[in-house]
């Protein structure tokens, strides 16, 4: 054990449950999760290795969390008082200390993850960040900190009534840990918020789900795929296992497209193209809010090679079905085409990645145009009509940024 993760779930939230008792914060609907769910899935994301949970009581609710959490692979302990943390901390390197029912975007995390270990996030005095901890007149706990054994050797000292987590803040401050100011547009945006109601937990929600929808590749990926899985996202997200079936759907599509490339069957292929790239796609977005391991991030580049390998092959399906033989069609150079899409979103510009062709299109476009025009004929006007939505993305911006530099002359 070398880096802990303290969370807490003392806190009551300004709403109830179903038999009108209050809730706490940290139990709050957060994208599917609950708010300490989301901040062990991120914790994790930074490499603490254990969660250690302050408690008052142990509801039902709070109970069934940790069960999900611990599913998941992080490890969960509960700690009453400052005893049990400092126990816990027994050989840890590290201590991560998180405010009770904060939700935060990965950039604040990271954030607090930069330089040397003790560090303390602060976020300037204001309307906005008045709900979070007051370090002096002007400047406020932004939720998040990193304390090393130095810090917490004397909690063995603090008294049993006291909160461990603001113990440990304070004596922080008191012996000058250095401080990191965050932007205060954080909180004002809802990039990150200490969630006290329903109302709070729906907005950092609506904000992580329109953040993760901006980088979507490609037209039909993008505006059609993209919302669904925002309005499926608390379904998606509840399941633990939901990941790794959207990889499993993903595989099976692609399978199924190369065998129904190579018979002959363009609706098959197409069906099943579509199966594959939306379970992709799928995958990709719940990955966005777990960390996932080497092993699923290799599953998901071997889903996207079977879809390359589907249309690849969909130029034989006219020589097996009809016994003709011919060298290369137009699915050739849709993926290249679908390539070139991808090496913008990842290296050059994703914001004309956003314009291009995605496997959904090709697969789409593909469908139509061989049914109309034949096996070989289809398959060339697709690869022209896909690659027209690459090529006048890329003219349009080489004539806009020529357009700004002789204005700009």
């Amino acid at each position: 054990m070398t880096r802990i993760a303290l969370a807490a779930a003392e806190q009551l939230a300004d709403a109830v449950d179903a038999w009108g008792m209050p809730g706490l914060r940290a139990l709050l609907p957060i994208a599917g999760m609950s708010v300490v769910e989301h901040q062990a899935e991120q914790a994790r994301a930074m490499g603490c290795d254990t969660l250690l949970l302050l408690i008052d009581a142990l509801p039902a609710a709070l109970t069934e969390a940790i069960d999900r959490i611990r599913a998941r692979g992080l490890p969960v302990q509960l700690a009453r008082n400052a005893s049990d943390v400092m126990a816990a901390c027994e050989g840890a390197r590290e201590l991560w200390l998180i405010a009770d029912g904060l939700v935060a975007a990965p950039r604040l995390w990271r954030a607090a993850g930069l330089g040397e270990a003790p560090l303390l996030l602060t976020v300037e005095d204001g309307p906005v960040t008045a709900t979070l901890e007051r370090i002096d007149a002007q400047t406020r706990w932004a939720g998040l900190a990193r304390l090393t054994p130095a810090e917490w050797a004397d909690l063995g000292n603090a008294p049993a009534d006291w909160d461990a987590q603001l113990y440990l803040l304070r004596g922080a401050i008191q012996s000058g840990v250095a401080q990191y100011a965050c932007e205060p547009s954080m909180f004002v945006g809802g990039d990150a918020t200490l969630a006290d109601s329903l109302e709070d937990a729906a907005d950092a929600q609506q904000k992580l789900l329109t953040t993760s929808s901006r980088v979507e590749t490609g037209l039909v990926g993008r505006f059609v795929v993209a919302p669904m899985l925002a309005l499926a996202a608390p379904a998606l997200l509840a399941r633990q296992s939901s990941g790794n079936v959207a990889l499993l759907t993903s595989h099976l599509g692609g399978i199924a497209a190369i065998a129904g490339a190579l018979t002959g069957h363009i609706g098959v292929a197409a069906v099943a193209g579509l199966v594959a790239a939306i379970g992709h796609q799928a995958a990709d977005f719940v990955g966005r809010f777990r960390p996932v391991s080497r092993v699923q991030r290799g599953f998901g580049w071997l889903g996207l090679m079977l879809q390359f390998v589907a249309l690849g092959v969909a130029e034989r399906g006219m020589t097996v079905s009809g016994g003709q033989w011919h060298m290369g069609s137009g699915s050739n150079a849709i993926c290249l085409f679908l390539a070139l899409t991808l090496l913008l979103q990842r290296r050059i510009a994703q914001r004309l990645a956003q314009w291009g062709p995605d496997f959904l299109l090709a697969w789409l476009v593909s469908a139509v145009s061989v049914v109309a025009f034949g096996w070989r004929g289809g398959f060339d006007l697709a690869a022209g009509l896909v690659g027209l939505t690459l090529v006048i993305p890329i003219l349009w911006s080489v004539v806009r940024d020529d357009v700004a530099t002789s204005h700009a002359v």
